[in-house]
């Protein structure tokens, strides 16, 4: 049995930024094993929303074990974010997989306002994940990692 310690998330992610290409092996639940490596994500959200979402994309991100938790948290180490109002909706973009072997797209409401959004991913043109909520205080998340 592995003895799983607490490690802070400012050293794990420096941790994580060296080693990212061994911690697809310790997170079973997010990783796509024996998957060729897609060309591109194309992400889709719509809704209605009185508040600023963030919208946030990450390449750079893996599991730390979370001792509060009990279980692997995910740690992002460099992500690109965006503020959407409603008169950015709808939004898209088309992100490209390569050189990296994983995806990572959030939609967080903050706020107690509620915002009723839905997020859709297709990867090389077929639909992975679509999901639809009122979200307050809520995060709606695709993740995914690649194997080669």
């Amino acid at each position: 049995m592995i003895d799983r310690r607490l490690i802070s998330l400012r050293p794990a992610a420096l941790l994580l930024a060296g080693s990212l290409a061994t911690t697809t092996a310790a997170c079973d639940s997010i990783r796509g094993t024996g998957l060729d490596l897609p060309d591109e994500a194309h992400v889709e959200i719509t809704g209605e929303t009185p508040v600023q979402l963030v919208y946030m994309v990450s390449r750079e991100f893996g599991p730390v074990w979370s001792e509060e938790e009990q279980q692997d948290v995910t740690v992002v180490v460099n992500a690109d974010t965006l503020l959407l109002a409603q008169d950015d909706l709808p939004f898209e973009q088309t992100i490209p997989i390569e050189p990296a072997d994983r995806l990572l797209v959030q939609l967080v409401n903050p706020y107690t306002d509620t915002a009723s959004v839905a997020m859709r991913v297709f990867v090389d043109g077929k639909l992975r994940f679509e999901h639809a909520a009122d979200l307050s205080k809520a995060t709606i998340q695709f993740t995914q990692v690649w194997a080669h």
